[in-house]
Order: structure tokens, then C-alpha cells, then sequence
């Protein structure tokens, strides 16, 4: 039987202070506050970045304890335009979070930072290409620049790969192979 097609709906993120974590992602990183009350002892706050999509993406709990290990190694959000990446960029660096990164993943191009409680979070843009992964490396690039210099600044970077090429031919490639597999 194939496996169902599923997708990123949403992280839940235990808190050591719920409320400077609703006033980051709310304010800092601009998620709408969905609903905020408390279940099963805890409270816990609803975030979407766009509530006529999804109810909530992320959902921050308290009960996090000193000592506590987690498993979350980073939450990734999507954005459709270089202009907006670069406008989270300087959004991030004008207040002063922490360990912002500037990284390609070849198909992807990724700013990666720190909420006030040391998770890693990252925006990104998926890019025209695709190289086999895992990939991530910086990219000294000035996201502000016109969009075919950016992504060109990855094609030069990625070029020579034997895996490189267009993301929708391996999307084709991928969905044909998975059809003739019975997915």
C-alpha cells in the first residue's frame, strides 16, 4: 500500500517563559496569535504566519523544565519571494536576534536564527534548483540583489555537480517513478 502524502501542519515547542515566546514569534517574527488558553495543565498559544491557510503552524507550550533535552534540531517556514527573505533578513538583524545565518541548501536559499530559548528557526526560498542532498553551505550573497544574481550566484556555486539540475524536472522524474512503483 503507498504511503499517503502528507505534509508540515505544524511544531509544538515547549516553553521555559510562554510569554516571551508569543511576544517573539508574534511580534519579532509577525505570526498571528490563533488562540491562547490552557489544556491538561498547561497553557499553550496557537501561532500561524497566515490564518486563512492554517489554524496554527506552531504551538507553544509551557512545562519545559531546566535540564530538559529536546529533539527539535530547527522549524522551517517557506516565503515566495527573495524581496520577502530578504525583508525577514534585516527584520531579524533590526532586532537583534540571535545566530542569524545566511545558508543555500542549492535548491533551497535559507536564513536560519535563534528564538529567545535557543531553537533554531529558519525562512527560506525555494530556488529553480535541485542538487541530491544533503547540501548547506553559506552563501555570501546580498539578498537584496536582483533575483537572477542571486540564483546565479547558486548555479555558479552548484553547477559542476553531476546532480545538478531544474527542480521541476526532478519533480517530474520523481512523481514518474513513484507512479510506475504503484505510489
Amino acid at each position: 500500500m503507498p504511503t499517503p502524502r502528507a505534509y508540515l501542519s505544524h511544531v509544538v515547542l515547549q516553553c521555559f517563559d510562554l510569554d516571551a515566546m508569543v511576544d517573539f514569534y508574534t511580534k519579532i517574527i509577525g505570526f498571528h496569535l490563533s488562540d491562547l488558553g490552557e489544556a491538561r495543565g498547561q497553557r499553550m498559544a496557537f501561532l500561524s504566519l497566515d490564518p486563512s491557510v492554517e489554524h496554527h503552524q506552531v504551538a507553544l507550550a509551557t512545562g519545559r523544565k531546566p535540564g530538559d533535552g529536546g529533539a527539535l534540531h530547527h522549524v522551517a517556514f517557506g516565503v515566495r519571494s527573495l524581496a520577502e527573505l530578504n525583508e525577514r533578513h534585516e527584520h531579524l538583524k533590526r532586532n537583534g536576534v540571535k545566530g542569524i545565518e545566511l545558508w543555500t541548501h542549492a535548491s533551497m536559499l535559507s536564513v536560519y536564527y535563534r528564538d529567545p530559548e535557543n531553537n533554531r528557526l529558519e525562512f527560506f526560498l525555494e530556488t529553480p534548483y535541485y542538487v541530491k542532498q544533503p547540501v548547506a553551505l553559506t552563501l555570501d550573497v546580498d539578498l537584496a540583489a536582483p533575483e537572477d544574481e542571486v540564483f546565479g550566484a547558486i548555479a555558479r556555486k552548484f553547477g559542476a555537480d553531476p546532480s545538478f539540475g531544474l527542480m521541476s524536472e526532478w519533480k517530474q522524474r520523481t512523481a514518474r517513478q513513484r507512479e510506475d512503483a504503484g505510489a
